[in-house]
């Protein structure tokens, strides 16, 4: 299939600038037929912010439509509402912080046509918002284990030698209106609490309980922005880490328990109890944020380091 068939959606809250970037990107890829954007209950809503976009947009065909819930919902609530609007053949599932490199949207919408409405996600690079940025020619993946059937955590980032069928695959995907038709907008929306983890997952295994299939396509690569200095970040942010944290360890006890017979066909049928899934993702996570505090300890020590020339001779 050619043309303008791709409706992405985007969750946002309180990150205009880094929206509107996505927005602009998206804008100019020629699948583009739709964006709709859902502010997830903003302290400031972006709709002022974006609305000069709308007619710029529609020039050049693509339609911008801003949706808004008057409180936080999440962003498992934010992708059931914008998917409710879906009117194109293909949904393109973003997050508000990603750029699409040339050529990936082209690529994961030409494999879902050819897979029987297969979903297809990305190879994701991540980089700072004000980093330079080379959309033309991405960086090549990493070599790194791709899923680690453990914890069920998997590395998007890495390399792969051609597509590889997955039983969930990150955030950025194409889902053909088929596949969407097939589980339901409503399923978008797990009940997972907070602002991400695990809730994009969700409907993909959905999708996968019903006969569809799940991959990833290394060569299609898209850019995950962090957000500016002066934005909100996401759940992430230092400020908020500790209930982060707690809202990863409860979504993710809620997809395990959800999703148990279904991964246990992933591992070949062997049953692993919950308990022991669950106390094995906690520690890979501690030791995760372990390893990130440490580097960013480091990274701060060097930057108030003088340099060596400064150093008194003995």
């Amino acid at each position: 299939m050619t043309g303008r068939t791709v409706t992405a959606v985007l969750p946002t809250r309180d990150r205009p600038r880094t929206v509107r970037r996505t927005i602009e990107r998206l804008a100019a890829l020629p699948e583009i037929a739709a964006i709709i954007v859902v502010d997830d209950g903003s302290a400031e809503p972006v709709a002022p912010i974006l609305a000069p976009l709308v007619a710029a947009l529609d020039a050049h065909g693509v339609a911008l439509t801003l949706l808004r819930h008057d409180r936080p919902r999440g962003a498992g609530a934010s992708r059931a509402t914008g998917t409710a609007h879906l009117a194109t053949p293909h949904l393109l599932m973003m997050d508000d912080d990603i750029l699409l490199c040339a050529g990936a949207l082209s690529a994961i919408r030409a494999f879902a046509d050819a897979h029987g409405s297969a979903i297809v996600g990305c190879r994701l690079v991540y980089a700072g918002f004000e980093d330079p940025i080379a959309l033309d020619t991405p960086p090549a993946g990493l070599t790194a284990r791709l899923l680690d059937e453990r914890v069920w955590e998997a590395n998007f980032q890495a390399a792969a030698n051609g597509p590889v069928a997955l039983p969930f695959v990150s955030a950025v995907c194409l889902w053909p209106a088929a596949a969407v038709a097939a589980i339901g907008a409503a399923s978008f929306d797990g009940g997972y609490v907070g602002n991400g983890y695990r809730e994009e997952t969700h409907p993909q295994l959905v999708y996968g309980e019903r006969g569809g299939s799940v991959w990833y396509l290394p060569d299609a690569v898209a850019y995950h922005l962090s957000a500016p200095a002066d934005e909100v970040r996401s759940g992430q942010h230092v400020t908020r880490r500790w209930r982060y944290e707690w809202e990863v360890l409860v979504n993710n006890a809620r997809f395990l328990r959800r999703f148990d017979q279904t991964l246990r066909r992933w591992r070949g049928g062997r049953a692993v109890p919950l308990v022991a899934l669950q106390t094995a993702f906690i520690v890979a996570r501690l030791r995760t944020l372990t390893h990130r505090a440490i580097r960013r300890t480091g990274s701060r020590l060097r930057q108030v380091s003088p340099p060596s020339h400064c150093h008194p001779r003995r």
